[in-house]
């Protein structure tokens, strides 16, 4: 049994080693007390070196069944102070998938996941804890707009990036027509 975090689409490798070589150590160890300890997705910010990264930490209990699991959004500043918080989730052992994490200006960081049941936006970088909005599986963002729906609705929900307040609904016929119609999340 893989107790392995991510169980979707591969992440991006090279940022993965990235934030390794900034932590100064590999992105795949077990750590003194036997805990699989992961990079599942990473973002650097140059030239700062800040880093954010999801990290799950696994272990079998050699007494059961059970699986210890943590999944965790760090942050590191530009002093390199770390911060870290459990990411939203219904249970961390399904894991998560990392749809997006990505530094969208100097000061705010992106993470966009999926666990077992619903879908999450964490703003990171500029606030701490980080606040965060759950979302719908399909979402796409188009000109510091997230936008995102529900399976079948008839209106796309929006968030202005990188606050995460509100926006307006808008029907789906003027998302199609203004380009901002969330994927269908297998088609992306």
């Amino acid at each position: 049994m893989s107790l392995r975090a991510s169980n979707g689409d591969e992440p991006d490798p090279e940022a993965i080693e990235q934030a390794a070589s900034i932590l100064g150590r590999e992105p795949f160890f077990v750590d003194k007390r036997g805990y699989e300890c992961e990079l599942v997705a990473a973002a650097i910010q140059s030239p700062t070196n800040r880093l954010v990264y999801v990290e799950s930490r696994a272990k079998k209990r050699w007494w059961s069944s059970i699986v210890d699991i943590t999944i965790k959004i760090h942050y590191i500043d530009t002093n390199g102070k770390s911060s870290a918080v459990d990411i939203e989730s219904y249970n961390p052992f399904f894991g998560c998938d990392v749809g997006m994490i990505e530094w969208i200006n100097d000061y705010t960081a992106l993470l966009i996941y999926r666990e077992k049941h619903w879908t999450f936006v964490y703003r990171i970088g500029d606030t701490w804890p980080p606040h965060f909005a759950k979302i719908d599986e399909r979402w796409s963002i188009k000109d510091d707009v997230l936008s995102f729906m529900a399976y079948k609705a008839d209106v796309v929900q929006r968030l202005q990036i990188p606050s995460l307040e509100p926006l307006a609904d808008v029907p789906v016929s003027e998302a199609e027509t203004d380009g901002s119609l969330p994927p269908v999340p297998y088609l992306r």
